[in-house]
């Protein structure tokens, strides 16, 4: 579950660092996708939240659907 102010706070964090999109992953997350490196410990300050495990280019949950294309 997320508050409309919550989701208000992330896409207002989002639009002051840049960010080039709001990503809701298959692992029901949600991710600020495009932030410079250097503005990481300054958004999670804002969002008032404890830093992630999930921080920079990783793997996390694989999924895979069969397809057609």
């Amino acid at each position: 579950m997320v508050t409309p102010a919550l989701l208000r706070k992330l896409a207002d964090v989002a639009e002051k660092y840049q960010a080039q999109a709001l990503k809701i992953t298959g692992a029901t997350r949600i991710a600020l996708v495009g932030l410079k490196e250097e503005d990481i410990d300054s958004v999670w300050r804002e969002l008032g939240m404890d830093q992630g495990a999930a921080v920079g280019l990783c793997v996390r949950s694989i999924r895979a659907f069969p397809g057609t294309t």
